[in-house]
């Protein structure tokens, strides 16, 4: 299993795609104990890693709300989007 999700191993297209909707889902609470912070950095690392796998995802506009949501961490923020910007 990957990230705590059902996801198996491997398979980061299906993990992107789950990640995005807890991330946006104000109700869901992580097992583990991770931040919605945590959760978009993982999310970010999926995308930047492995941008074959998660064509079809909005991710110029996940990468966006993410700095919107998380201001206090824009630097950190910041990386995924240049990441993801320099491997398209």
């Amino acid at each position: 299993m990957l990230m705590g999700l059902d996801v198996p191993q491997g398979s980061w297209g299906e993990a992107a795609k789950k990640l995005a909707a807890v991330v946006d889902d104000d109700t869901f609470r992580s097992l583990e104990g991770k931040s919605k912070h945590q959760l978009w950095l993982e999310l970010c690392d999926i995308i930047t890693r492995h941008p074959d796998l998660v064509r079809g995802m909005k991710v110029d506009a996940i990468l966006r709300s993410g700095i919107r949501k998380f201001t206090d961490e824009v630097s950190i923020c910041c990386v995924p989007v240049t990441q993801h910007t320099t491997s398209e």
